[in-house]
Protein backbone atom coordinates (compact mmCIF):
# COMPACT_ATOMS: atom_id res chain seq x y z
CA UNK A 1 0.00 0.00 0.00
CA UNK A 2 2.82 2.45 1.11
CA UNK A 3 4.27 1.51 -2.77
CA UNK A 4 1.22 2.75 -4.26
CA UNK A 5 1.18 6.42 -2.14
CA UNK A 6 4.82 6.73 -2.70
CA UNK A 7 4.24 5.77 -6.50
CA UNK A 8 0.92 8.33 -6.89
CA UNK A 9 2.75 10.73 -5.10
CA UNK A 10 5.89 10.80 -7.27
CA UNK A 11 3.49 10.88 -10.56
CA UNK A 12 1.81 13.79 -8.70
CA UNK A 13 5.18 15.59 -8.54
CA UNK A 14 6.53 14.80 -11.53
CA UNK A 15 3.65 16.14 -13.26
CA UNK A 16 3.10 18.92 -11.77
CA UNK A 17 6.63 19.45 -12.46
CA UNK A 18 5.88 19.23 -16.24
CA UNK A 19 2.60 21.20 -15.89
CA UNK A 20 4.99 24.53 -14.69
CA UNK A 21 7.71 24.19 -17.45
CA UNK A 22 6.18 26.86 -20.20
CA UNK A 23 6.43 25.65 -23.51
CA UNK A 24 8.83 26.61 -26.18
CA UNK A 25 6.18 28.41 -27.85
CA UNK A 26 5.79 30.44 -24.52
CA UNK A 27 9.31 31.03 -24.01
CA UNK A 28 9.57 32.48 -27.57
CA UNK A 29 6.94 34.17 -27.64
CA UNK A 30 7.74 37.91 -27.10
CA UNK A 31 10.19 41.14 -28.41
CA UNK A 32 13.98 40.05 -28.18
CA UNK A 33 16.79 42.35 -28.49
CA UNK A 34 19.82 41.47 -30.47
CA UNK A 35 22.97 41.32 -27.94
CA UNK A 36 25.88 39.60 -29.49
CA UNK A 37 26.44 38.31 -32.78
CA UNK A 38 29.02 35.58 -33.56
CA UNK A 39 29.86 34.59 -37.35
CA UNK A 40 30.95 30.79 -36.86
CA UNK A 41 33.08 30.42 -40.03
CA UNK A 42 34.40 34.36 -40.29
CA UNK A 43 37.63 33.49 -41.49
CA UNK A 44 36.22 31.36 -44.97
CA UNK A 45 33.80 34.31 -45.36
CA UNK A 46 36.75 36.44 -45.18
CA UNK A 47 38.63 34.57 -47.81
CA UNK A 48 35.59 33.84 -49.93
CA UNK A 49 35.18 38.15 -49.86
CA UNK A 50 38.62 38.83 -50.88
CA UNK A 51 38.51 36.42 -53.64
CA UNK A 52 35.42 38.02 -54.58
CA UNK A 53 37.51 41.13 -54.92
CA UNK A 54 40.58 40.17 -56.44
CA UNK A 55 39.22 38.38 -59.33
CA UNK A 56 38.36 41.39 -61.39
CA UNK A 57 41.41 42.88 -60.07
CA UNK A 58 43.55 40.04 -61.38
CA UNK A 59 41.93 40.37 -64.59
CA UNK A 60 42.14 43.18 -65.46
CA UNK A 61 45.79 43.20 -64.32
CA UNK A 62 46.12 40.48 -66.62
CA UNK A 63 44.43 42.50 -70.00
CA UNK A 64 46.73 45.18 -69.31
CA UNK A 65 50.13 42.86 -69.02
CA UNK A 66 49.06 41.21 -72.25
CA UNK A 67 48.12 44.87 -74.17
CA UNK A 68 51.77 45.91 -73.30
CA UNK A 69 53.32 42.55 -74.27
CA UNK A 70 51.67 42.98 -77.48
CA UNK A 71 52.61 46.89 -77.93
CA UNK A 72 56.57 48.20 -79.58
CA UNK A 73 57.95 50.19 -76.62
CA UNK A 74 59.92 52.19 -79.28
CA UNK A 75 56.77 52.74 -81.32
CA UNK A 76 54.56 53.21 -78.89
CA UNK A 77 55.80 54.03 -75.70
CA UNK A 78 52.78 56.84 -74.60
CA UNK A 79 50.04 54.04 -74.60
CA UNK A 80 52.70 51.81 -72.43
CA UNK A 81 53.12 54.54 -70.26
CA UNK A 82 49.49 54.60 -69.84
CA UNK A 83 48.64 51.43 -69.30
CA UNK A 84 51.27 51.26 -66.58
CA UNK A 85 49.38 53.90 -65.00
CA UNK A 86 46.27 51.81 -65.02
CA UNK A 87 48.38 49.18 -63.71
CA UNK A 88 49.71 50.93 -60.28
CA UNK A 89 46.44 52.48 -59.68
CA UNK A 90 45.25 48.80 -59.51
CA UNK A 91 47.91 47.45 -57.82
CA UNK A 92 46.76 49.97 -55.08
CA UNK A 93 43.75 48.77 -54.98
CA UNK A 94 44.62 45.16 -54.80
CA UNK A 95 46.89 46.40 -51.81
CA UNK A 96 44.08 47.81 -50.54
CA UNK A 97 41.80 44.45 -50.22
CA UNK A 98 43.27 42.12 -46.99
CA UNK A 99 41.65 39.84 -45.11
CA UNK A 100 42.03 42.10 -41.85
CA UNK A 101 40.62 45.03 -43.05
CA UNK A 102 37.97 42.91 -44.89
CA UNK A 103 37.13 41.06 -41.12
CA UNK A 104 37.08 44.53 -39.29
CA UNK A 105 34.80 45.41 -41.80
CA UNK A 106 32.82 42.70 -41.75
CA UNK A 107 32.55 42.69 -37.40
CA UNK A 108 31.98 46.22 -37.79
CA UNK A 109 28.54 45.68 -39.98
CA UNK A 110 27.31 42.55 -37.59
CA UNK A 111 28.12 45.01 -34.05
CA UNK A 112 26.20 47.72 -35.69
CA UNK A 113 23.32 45.62 -35.55
CA UNK A 114 23.59 44.84 -32.09
CA UNK A 115 21.33 47.00 -29.67
CA UNK A 116 19.52 48.41 -33.16
CA UNK A 117 17.99 44.88 -34.00
CA UNK A 118 14.14 43.07 -32.59
CA UNK A 119 12.64 40.45 -32.90
CA UNK A 120 8.92 40.24 -31.84
CA UNK A 121 7.55 36.79 -31.98
CA UNK A 122 3.52 37.32 -31.38
CA UNK A 123 1.16 34.99 -29.60
CA UNK A 124 -0.65 34.86 -33.11
CA UNK A 125 1.98 33.50 -34.61
CA UNK A 126 3.13 36.42 -36.77
CA UNK A 127 6.55 38.17 -36.41
CA UNK A 128 8.29 41.73 -36.97
CA UNK A 129 11.96 41.54 -37.36
CA UNK A 130 13.46 45.40 -36.80
CA UNK A 131 17.06 46.82 -37.70
CA UNK A 132 17.20 50.19 -38.01
CA UNK A 133 14.98 51.12 -40.48
CA UNK A 134 14.20 48.31 -42.12
CA UNK A 135 11.67 45.89 -41.04
CA UNK A 136 10.11 42.33 -41.94
CA UNK A 137 7.19 40.45 -41.30
CA UNK A 138 5.49 37.25 -41.62
CA UNK A 139 4.83 34.08 -39.44
CA UNK A 140 6.30 32.22 -37.08
CA UNK A 141 6.83 28.38 -35.60
CA UNK A 142 9.08 26.74 -33.62
CA UNK A 143 8.97 23.18 -33.22
CA UNK A 144 7.81 21.13 -30.39
CA UNK A 145 10.81 20.11 -29.45
CA UNK A 146 11.74 23.59 -29.15
CA UNK A 147 14.93 22.98 -30.94
CA UNK A 148 13.80 24.87 -33.86
CA UNK A 149 12.26 27.83 -34.98
CA UNK A 150 10.99 28.82 -38.76
CA UNK A 151 9.95 31.73 -40.09
CA UNK A 152 8.68 32.51 -43.34
CA UNK A 153 8.53 36.20 -44.55
CA UNK A 154 5.56 38.08 -46.34
CA UNK A 155 7.87 37.45 -49.50
CA UNK A 156 7.53 33.77 -49.38
CA UNK A 157 11.29 33.45 -47.98
CA UNK A 158 11.89 30.92 -45.09
CA UNK A 159 14.10 30.73 -42.74
CA UNK A 160 14.73 28.14 -40.34
CA UNK A 161 17.46 28.82 -36.83
CA UNK A 162 18.38 25.86 -34.26
CA UNK A 163 17.20 26.70 -31.04
CA UNK A 164 20.76 26.55 -29.17
CA UNK A 165 18.89 27.66 -25.76
CA UNK A 166 15.63 28.89 -24.72
CA UNK A 167 14.43 30.38 -21.67
CA UNK A 168 12.29 33.61 -20.12
CA UNK A 169 14.75 35.71 -20.86
CA UNK A 170 17.33 34.83 -23.06
CA UNK A 171 17.57 33.29 -26.43
CA UNK A 172 20.61 31.74 -28.22
CA UNK A 173 19.67 30.75 -32.24
CA UNK A 174 22.49 29.58 -34.79
CA UNK A 175 21.27 30.15 -38.38
CA UNK A 176 23.28 28.75 -41.26
CA UNK A 177 22.16 31.18 -44.84
CA UNK A 178 23.51 30.63 -48.48
CA UNK A 179 26.10 33.26 -49.62
CA UNK A 180 27.27 32.44 -53.11
CA UNK A 181 29.45 29.26 -52.69
CA UNK A 182 29.26 28.98 -49.17
CA UNK A 183 26.94 28.92 -45.78
CA UNK A 184 27.42 31.96 -43.47
CA UNK A 185 27.06 30.52 -40.07
CA UNK A 186 25.97 32.99 -37.44
CA UNK A 187 24.96 32.17 -33.58
CA UNK A 188 23.03 35.15 -32.54
CA UNK A 189 22.61 36.10 -28.72
CA UNK A 190 19.21 37.87 -27.66
CA UNK A 191 17.47 39.11 -24.21
CA UNK A 192 13.88 40.23 -23.58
Amino acid sequence: MKKVVYSIILLAVVALMYSCTPSPEKLATGTWKLDSVTVVNIDELVQSVVQMQMGPIEEQLNGLNEQIAKLDPKKEKVQIDALTESIKQLEGQKAQVNPETVKADMMKNYNDLIGNTTFSFNEDKTYESKSFDMVEKGTWSISEDGKTITTVAEDASETSMMVDELTANKMVVSSEMPAGDMTVKTKFVCSK
